[in-house]
Parts: C-alpha cells; structure tokens; sequence
C-alpha cells in the first residue's frame, strides 16, 4: 500500500493538466456502469472543467510516482453538488476515498451548497455508513 495525495487537477496546469485525458476515459469507463447516457455527461463535464467553470471539480489520488491510483469528480448545480461515487484502484495507506470526499464537501460548502448527491451503482451500506450517506432513490 502506498500513501497517495488528492489533487485538484486543472486542465492548464502545465504538470496535472497532462493527466486529463487519462480522467476523461476512466471517468467514462465508470458512468457507463450507471447508465446509457454517459457520454453526453463526461463530455459537458469536460468542456466545463476546460471552460474553467467554478461549478465542476475533477480530483486525483496520485501516487509518490506520480501514477493516478483513483479519482473523483462533482458538478455543483443550484443548492446541490452531485459527486459521483470516488474510485480508487487499490487501498490505499491514507484515507484517499474519505480525503476526496471532504475535499468536494469543503468545495461545496464554499459554494453555500448545502446538499451533496453520491451516484453510484450499487448499495454499499459499510461505505454509506462510514461516510454518513443514506440512499433516497434507485434508478
């Protein structure tokens, strides 16, 4: 196990923003499991992260050598912040899924959201009660 930092990952940046393209196929690769739409949300989500809109957020467990071992993204839209479900590759020495959640969760609060939507496929009630979420809908 391997301890990893959570970065913000912005296009532009002229290190992380290298890392896009390879979030974009994995975040992809993870909507298609919820649903048939998911090209049409990864490309509005990228086009507002390349946009630089304040109301996308796209994160990165990365490793000591630089590897991404996971990652997280949310849209903020009226009073709520829609995070899909953090990925992580492996476990982690850290917190990494937690860290990621309380990364969107102090973003959210800057952004006086006061209602934050996990999406994820499946119920997972050790992950829902670790983290404090409660399911209120299935698709």
């Amino acid at each position: 196990m391997t301890t990893v930092r959570i970065v913000r990952i912005e296009p532009y940046h002229k290190i992380y923003g290298m890392l896009v393209p390879i979030l974009a196929q994995r975040l992809l690769e993870s909507l298609q499991n919820l649903g048939d739409e998911s090209g049409i949300i990864v490309t509005n989500f990228m086009a507002s992260l390349w946009a630089r809109s304040p109301d996308v957020i796209l994160l990165a467990a990365i490793d000591p050598a630089g590897k991404i071992k996971g990652y997280a993204a949310a849209v903020a839209q009226q009073n709520e912040t829609v995070m899909i479900k953090p990925r992580l590759d492996e476990p982690t020495e850290n917190d990494a899924v937690k860290e990621m959640i309380d990364h969107i969760e102090n973003w959210s609060r800057d952004k006086n959201i006061t209602y934050l939507t996990l999406t994820d496929r499946r119920a997972d009630p050790p992950w829902i009660k670790k983290h404090g979420f409660k399911i209120t809908r299935y698709v």
